[in-house]
């Protein structure tokens, strides 16, 4: 577990919580103790820090937005572990048994959407509300590209395996380099992200003072060895029972209107609104994303 800066976490009090496989994982809290839950997953990446704009200006909940493994100060999976998609529903199931939630709503952003569209369609039984922020799904492929697919993954799981994490000269370093790799989002974005995703050198000979690394683990950027088809997806998706918001920002993720058309439809009952801003508009400017939360949640 990574030690945390209580600097960065002015928009949630720190929690860790213990699954039962042992992982420890960290995260963010705020709201009253007996107040509905709210259970969050973050993109791609990102960390629990990326809600902490949304999480002030969602009162009346007990809010948890959780540094999934790998991420933020969370436990990485052992490196022998597959990295199948599906394979985050049982992280999402062994986090919300460790913190005692039987039924809660739940609010997805990207990666942590398409997290959350799976789970909900295969336990409808716990989710009684979902957001999907700037997701509508994980990517999914034809069966007649699996080879090719795996293949990839294998290639990249070889390079990734022991691989020491990017050192970095100061959190600005850090800052910089993910404005120029990852999707468009604004420097504030960007420095909460990297303020929890970022560590101190661990001391050594010839470590220069000041000088950081990242702490998600290496092994996120490598590809699933098995997508799922979009047959696959739909199935999940019909089985979701949860009223659902899809929340998509105006120059945000692209999706095929043919695709986001058919997933759609696939829903029981969804309502779809837009913000202004990019892909990380939650954080950029969680203002907009918050009350369109707030009404859905019947809030306001």
């Amino acid at each position: 577990m990574h030690e945390a800066n209580p600097e960065q976490e002015a928009h949630g009090e720190p929690f860790e919580v213990v699954t039962r496989t042992g992982l420890e994982i960290a995260g963010l809290t705020s709201g009253e103790r007996d107040a509905p839950p709210v259970l969050m997953l973050h993109g791609w990446l990102d960390n629990a820090a990326s809600f902490g704009g949304v999480m002030r200006l969602l009162p009346g909940r007990r809010l948890y937005a959780v540094d999934l493994p790998g991420h933020g100060r969370s436990d990485h999976l052992p490196q022998a572990s597959g990295r199948h998609f599906i394979d985050w529903l049982t992280h999402v199931e062994d986090i919300a048994d460790a913190l005692g939630l039987e039924q809660f709503e739940l609010i997805g952003h990207s990666m942590g959407a398409a997290i959350s569209m799976l789970y909900a369609g295969a336990r409808p039984d716990r989710i009684t509300r979902l957001v999907l922020i700037e997701g509508l799904g994980p990517l999914t492929d034809v069966p007649s590209k699996a080879p090719s697919q795996a293949r990839r993954s294998l290639i990249g799981r070889s390079r990734a395996i022991g691989r020491p994490p990017r050192r970095l000269e100061s959190l600005d370093e850090a800052i910089e380099r993910m404005l120029s790799v990852r999707m468009p989002m604004s420097a504030h974005g960007a420095r909460v992200i990297a303020a929890r995703n970022t560590r101190p050198v661990p001391g050594g000979e010839g470590e220069e003072d000041g000088a950081l690394e990242f702490t998600y683990d290496s092994m996120l950027q490598t590809s699933s060895i098995l997508r799922l088809t979009e047959e696959h997806l739909i199935a999940f998706v019909g089985e979701i029972t949860a009223p659902t918001l899809l929340v998509r920002a105006e120059n945000g993720w692209p999706v095929t209107p043919d695709v986001a058309e058919k997933r759609l439809a696939a829903f029981a009952s969804i309502e779809v609104t837009a913000v202004s801003g990019g892909h990380h508009a939650h954080l950029d400017d969680p203002t907009e994303t918050a009350a369109h939360i707030l009404r859905f949640l019947g809030l306001e």
